[in-house]
């Protein structure tokens, strides 16, 4: 069985690098992050605080370090040059790249 730690940002930077797809890890409760050739190109917060007009008093919580999100992404996507993506769970993400 793998453990939950077996995903990391190291081993999805060398994977997307490797294999030349987009990434995207997704954690709902703290934002996602797009890996492509081994770099981290966008990362993007979850909760959106403050975003009503005149909502001045509410501070925002701002981004969740990289290591985070990648310790709480549920979902993976996998997108290839052709432009085809694939959804993989947590579990289906380890077990992969632990054959890679």
């Amino acid at each position: 069985m793998v453990e939950v730690a077996d995903v990391s940002l190291e081993k999805l930077c060398a994977f997307s690098i490797q294999t030349q797809t987009q990434i995207t890890a997704d954690a709902p409760l703290h934002g996602s992050l797009l890996f492509l050739d081994g770099k981290v190109l966008r990362r993007k917060s979850a909760l959106k605080i403050g975003a009503k007009k005149g909502n001045t008093n509410k501070a925002s919580p701002g981004l969740a370090s990289p290591e985070s999100i990648v310790r709480q992404a549920s979902r993976f996507w996998i997108q290839n040059r052709q432009g085809v993506r694939d959804r993989k769970s947590r579990q289906e993400m380890a077990q992969l790249l632990e054959q890679f």
